[in-house]
């Protein structure tokens, strides 16, 4: 009978979670209202833990829910519960991890998953986790102990070598590039490491930027960091027309991305168009009116077109935004000194 009873609250579950579907000519979607399928959910995980009170999945599945609908107390007594009935449960411990990090509770996130490692000793996906925990919580010796014992678990891990490239950047720049490299040698589609490799070299003015930056837009071709940072390196090696062909790919995308569009006014002001400049520092001040950098430098084109009464309007209102700034109190002194 208990079986029978078990069949029914999941034949319910399955009823309730899938989406009602029907088709008319023009194939449109009858959706069954959302609170009414998430009571039902919730109802039926219930009606199951009661009945199974020792299986670890379903208070899982009911912490995932409560996790998914951002309630994480609620979840984390759930998932804390089926990690005590199951230590071999990885998912298990892998959502309390993302728990206490949602709940901003990163030693209680390291601390479960040395409980993890402990009753699961040579998870990949632990070890990982252990290093992504300690690094962010700066715990820098224990990030390089877990990524150094992922690597003798798997020596082929990317994700260890992606941290190891990290922890290395603040003091070492070419360990750094090392374990990056080796990271994209293990997994040619890691986004991240050919963005983190397109920064370093970008920073050493090596052309070599270029190819990363390339590279990580070969897997996410709209990526606004790849290619603001691929204009960026172009503007300072003084290839202002490449730079501004990266920087219009970006504009034209969002015609509000007023990091662009200040760029791009540089990039004109440096071949001398003072107009076409002075049009994208109004444009980037139109996307945003708090923008003292871009204020500031219409305050130079006035200046430079010999508009000093607009100058020192722009230059006030720029002092206004950042009191006591000395570039914009010099500025002011030396527009003065043309009005004498």
């Amino acid at each position: 009978m208990k079986q029978a009873h078990l069949l029914a609250i999941l034949f319910l579950m399955i009823a309730f979670s899938c989406k009602e579907k029907t088709t008319d000519e023009k194939d449109k979607k009858v959706v069954i209202n959302s609170a009414e399928n998430a009571y039902s959910k919730t109802a039926a995980l219930d009606s199951l833990i009661e009945l199974n009170p020792d299986n670890s999945n379903l208070y899982y599945q009911r912490s995932r829910y409560y996790y998914d609908r951002k309630l994480f107390p609620k979840a984390l007594i759930d998932i804390l519960y089926a990690t005590q009935l199951d230590s071999k449960n990885i998912a298990a411990y892998l959502l309390a991890g993302d728990i206490y990090i949602a709940m901003g509770q990163g030693q209680d996130a390291i601390d479960i998953m040395n409980e993890a490692i402990n009753n699961n000793q040579g998870n990949e996906i632990l070890y990982e986790r252990a290093v992504e925990y300690n690094f962010y919580m700066k715990n820098i010796q224990s990030a390089m102990n877990f990524a150094n014992d992922l690597l003798k678990i798997n020596k082929n891990n990317a994700n260890a070598y992606f941290f190891k490239g990290l922890i290395h950047k603040e003091n070492n720049i070419d360990k750094a590039i090392s374990n990056f490299q080796t990271a994209v040698e293990q997994d040619p589609t890691y986004y991240n490491a050919y963005m983190q490799l397109a920064t370093l070299f970008s920073k050493k003015n090596d052309k070599m930027a270029i190819q990363y930056y390339d590279n990580a837009l070969r897997l996410q071709a709209k990526s606004r960091e790849a290619i603001y940072g691929k204009g960026y390196f172009y503007q300072q090696q003084k290839q202002f027309n490449k730079a501004k062909s990266e920087y219009k790919i970006l504009i034209i995308e969002n015609r509000g991305d007023y990091q662009a569009i200040f760029n791009m006014a540089h990039c004109f002001l440096a071949q001398d168009s003072l107009k076409k400049a002075e049009s994208h520092f109004n444009m980037a001040v139109s996307a945003k009116p708090d923008y003292v950098d871009a204020i500031y430098m219409q305050g130079q084109i006035a200046e430079r077109l010999g508009d000093i009464v607009s100058a020192k309007i722009l230059y006030q209102n720029a002092l206004k935004m950042l009191p006591g700034n000395e570039t914009i109190l010099q500025s002011l002194k030396e527009i003065k000194a043309k009005e004498q």
